[in-house]
């Protein structure tokens, strides 16, 4: 009886298996150290939350006061006599 191509590829993709496994799991520890960290940071970012409406006005304010100065403002020069 003749053997079919495929049962020979189909031994070797199991020889892979325990590679495939190990990058599997490597790969799953990784993402469960990143969904910690942004669980983290998600934490820092509450207090941070209601406060970004401030600093919209503050940031506005302070672009329009450098832009108001600048437009007002001599150059500064010296005169020796």
């Amino acid at each position: 009886m003749a053997q079919s191509f495929d049962q020979h590829a189909i031994m070797t993709l199991d020889l892979l298996d325990p590679l495939i496994y190990f990058i599997e799991s490597t790969i799953n520890s990784f993402k469960s150290l990143i969904n910690s960290l942004e669980s983290l940071v998600n934490l820092c970012k509450l207090p941070i939350n209601p406060l970004k409406p401030f600093f919209q006005v503050l940031n506005e304010f302070l672009i329009h006061a450098t832009s108001a100065v600048k437009l007002n403002s001599r150059p500064f020069t010296l005169s020796c006599q």
